[in-house]
């Protein structure tokens, strides 16, 4: 056989053999098993004894050997050579050009490990792996016997460590999404117990507010009676005067007010137990219907102003919060004479609903506050209000996703309720399909 024979030969086999490890490293995700194969397959390829990958640790500034082939135990995963021109690998990785030695013997440049000798390394070739921000680190073909490499052996083994380059950043790009999916995975499983904590810590406040409503419901009404009774008694005897009475009437109210208390704790429990399935719901006519169940006092005029939009959603929550916010514009007017107009438009995916009043509105400082449970501006012996109804607004406005604030800047008169609402199911789903009917007729 030729030489030239014998070249053709030799450069087919390095074709194979970077087409085949190419192929494994496709297949394979577990990078040591790359970096392992690409040792043995350059070592049969450039048919030496010996074949290692050196990996740059920036931390100690080191080259360690990561995978190898040949070497007796003890050599990878535990020698490294500094990352430096005093090592063959070094200068590989310093330079990024191929060092060639072609007889370590006659070398006194470099600073060998023991494992050199231990072995009877006496020729190596390193050339650079790269890497996305910098470097991976270098591949090195050694062997026991004296070897001068050609232009082509230094072909090949560049060649094969940009293939290597390219599997190496590919294993990485797989161990970083798996790890982004188990992360993933790990944060699901966290929201899911969150959730399940949610559920019953609500279940158990609600379960706490209808305790407290029902069990202190009789002993309220009992205080209630025993004031009525008592006033009475000491109206017919004419011996108690209007200070006593005072205080009757005071106690009276007082237990009304935390009768209102409790009943407004629970309803603020029970938002979102039990959602009824969306339904199209016209919101200027439930402003009508609220009106006419409110039965406001003479001169007060409630009305839908604008073109009324019809929403897939369930009723009552809806109907809850702008109840609240109509009759609390009502209550707590100044005057005998007053108007609530209500509108509405599109906002996106969102309906933003407006409650406007002409009533002596709400200063700037205090509109986070009266969306507060257990808020309000009035007495404390106010009998009408218990601080609860704007706070069941906010919970229902943002269990749905939407957002509440107030527009009002006394002396100016009035204030305005601004919530946003979802306007719509999923588009296809029958309710859906019959708002749109609805709301284009």
């Amino acid at each position: 056989m030729t030489d030239a024979t014998e070249d053709v030969r030799k450069l087919l086999c390095q074709q194979e053999a970077i087409a085949a490890f190419g192929s494994f490293a496709l297949r394979e995700n577990d990078l040591a098993k790359i970096l392992t194969e690409a040792a043995t397959v350059c070592a049969r390829g450039l048919g030496v004894r010996f074949a290692k990958v050196c990996r740059y640790r920036p931390e100690e500034n080191d080259l360690i050997i990561e995978a190898g082939h040949g070497w007796q135990s003890g050599v990878v995963g535990c020698v490294v050579s500094r990352a430096d021109t005093t090592s063959p690998q070094g200068r590989a990785f310093i330079t990024g050009q191929p060092s060639i030695c072609n007889d370590l013997t006659k070398d006194n440049v470099f600073r060998l490990p023991p494992f050199y000798a231990a072995h009877g390394i006496v020729s190596t070739v390193d050339v650079l792996i790269k890497g996305e921000l910098r470097p991976y680190g270098v591949l090195e073909i050694d062997n026991d016997t004296q070897h001068d490499y050609n232009e082509r052996d230094i072909i090949f083994l560049t060649g094969f460590a940009n293939v290597l380059a390219e599997a190496v950043r590919a294993a990485a790009r797989t161990e970083t999404l798996r790890g982004n999916v188990q992360q993933m995975k790990t944060l699901i499983g966290e929201k899911n117990e969150l959730l399940e904590q949610k559920q019953v810590l609500t279940e158990e406040l609600r379960e706490f507010a209808h305790v407290a409503s029902h069990d202190l419901r009789a002993p309220l009404r009992a205080i209630s009676l025993l004031a009525d009774w008592i006033e009475q008694d000491v109206q017919n005897s004419g011996s108690a005067g209007p200070e006593t009475l005072d205080n009757l009437r005071l106690m009276r109210e007082r237990a009304d007010r935390l009768k209102m208390l409790l009943e407004g704790l629970l309803a603020y429990a029970c938002i979102g137990q039990a959602d009824a399935p969306a339904e199209a719901v016209d919101v200027g006519r439930l402003v009508g219907e609220i009106a006419s169940s409110l039965g406001p006092p003479p001169g007060f005029v409630i009305r839908f102003d604008g073109a009324a939009p019809v929403l897939s959603t369930s009723r009552a929550p809806l109907e809850h919060v702008l109840q609240n916010l109509i009759s609390n514009a009502v209550k707590h007017h100044d005057r005998a004479v007053g108007e609530v107009v209500v509108s509405a438009r599109e906002a996106g995916r969102m309906t933003e609903i407006r409650v406007a009043d002409d009533g002596p509105g709400i200063a700037p400082q205090l509109h986070k506050r009266v969306l507060e449970i257990f808020a309000t501006l009035a007495g404390a012996d106010a009998r009408e209000t218990s601080g609860v109804g704007l706070s069941i607004v906010k919970k229902a406005v943002e269990r749905v996703g939407g957002t509440v604030r107030i527009e009002s800047a006394p002396p100016a008169r009035g204030a305005t309720f601004i919530f946003t609402w979802p306007t719509a199911t999923a588009p296809g789903t029958p309710i859906a399909a019959e708002t749109e009917a609805r709301a284009a007729a």
